[in-house]
């Protein structure tokens, strides 16, 4: 279920910025970029969001947002969730906990454990849309003090129509539904650990569940500060940052411009293209944030050490 539920959310993610200055608002400067030598530095800022691209590119723009990136996630809404929050609780041997909608309209997990207060996350980020035949899920995130967006332990399946939580590094069972007999303490990620975005203090669900997620830690405001463009899967997160080439069109220099201002995809080679995909489809793990479109792969990520970390591939490979 663990491969399933990543495969459901396997999306084009990217991580941009390697350095942070507190007050610095729209982002961090990346390393020079090799693939396009007429923008050798890529910020936060270069980055626009898919509206931007539906000005020229409307059918793309509307197959896109169909699609299943462009409905990988985001807020909690009427429409996106799809996990029962109707004040059904989840019953643990040592815990319950209640799914619900609150007065205002926030959805809430309420955590109640004998002995201790009650406690209440609400839902600011969903990630997965329950799209995948077979498998699809859909995952909450909770925002803590400490800036980072967390993953609670609670995902639902939509073809099983139950919550199932990771008991790995505790029972080690795998991705299980949850039932009266399972201790609160056999989910893996409870306390929550893992956070929206990399850093290596944390456990984390890495850059495949939304675009251009940036954590960095702050050093004049001592937290940390989460930031995304969306958590669906936009056209930058393939493409590359596409502030230039939608200046140069808005201006009407396009078509005199040698420079589109971003790589064409069409001009990429196959192992470049591949990688495209593969920032996400593949088992792997970064080593350098910032990778872009046509960029050498392996400068990004390592994919033999994820390997010796068990199992994690089904037998067909």
């Amino acid at each position: 279920m663990a491969s399933a539920a990543i495969a459901t959310l396997g999306v084009a993610l990217l991580v941009w910025g390697v350095r942070h200055r507190a007050g610095e608002p729209r982002g961090p400067a990346l390393p020079p970029r090799a693939a396009a030598p007429t923008a050798p530095h890529v910020s936060y800022a270069d980055f626009v969001g898919a509206e931007p691209c539906a000005e020229c590119h409307r059918t793309e723009y509307a197959a896109w947002a169909s699609s299943t990136h462009g409905r990988a996630g985001g807020p909690p809404a009427r429409g996106r969730v799809i996990a029962p929050f109707d004040g059904r609780p989840i019953r643990f041997k040592d815990a319950t906990v209640t799914p619900s909608v609150a007065g205002n309209g926030d959805y809430v997990f309420t955590v109640e454990q004998p002995g201790r207060p009650a406690q209440v996350f609400r839902v600011v980020a969903v990630v997965g849309g329950g799209h995948l035949a077979g498998g699809g899920t859909q995952g909450f995130f909770s925002a803590f003090p400490d800036g980072t967006l967390r993953f609670l332990p609670f995902d639902y399946s939509r073809q099983q129509r139950v919550w199932f939580c990771n008991t790995g590094g505790r029972t080690n069972r795998g991705w299980i539904p949850i039932t009266p007999e399972m201790a609160f303490a056999d989910c893996g990620d409870w306390p929550p650990s893992r956070v929206l975005g990399s850093h290596e203090r944390f456990q984390n669900c890495e850059q495949c569940h939304g675009s251009q997620i940036l954590l960095v830690y702050d050093m004049g405001a001592r937290r940390y500060d989460t930031r995304y463009t969306t958590l669906a899967i936009n056209c930058e997160s393939c493409h590359g940052p596409g502030r230039r080439h939608v200046e140069a069109a808005r201006s009407g220099e396009l078509e005199r411009a040698s420079d589109a201002g971003m790589v064409a995809l069409a001009t990429l080679s196959k192992d470049q293209s591949l990688a495209v995909c593969f920032q996400c489809h593949s088992l792997k793990q970064e080593i350098r944030p910032g990778y872009l479109p046509g960029e050498p792969f392996a400068d990004y990520f390592a994919l033999r050490l994820p390997l010796l970390r068990g199992s994690p591939l089904f037998a067909d490979g």
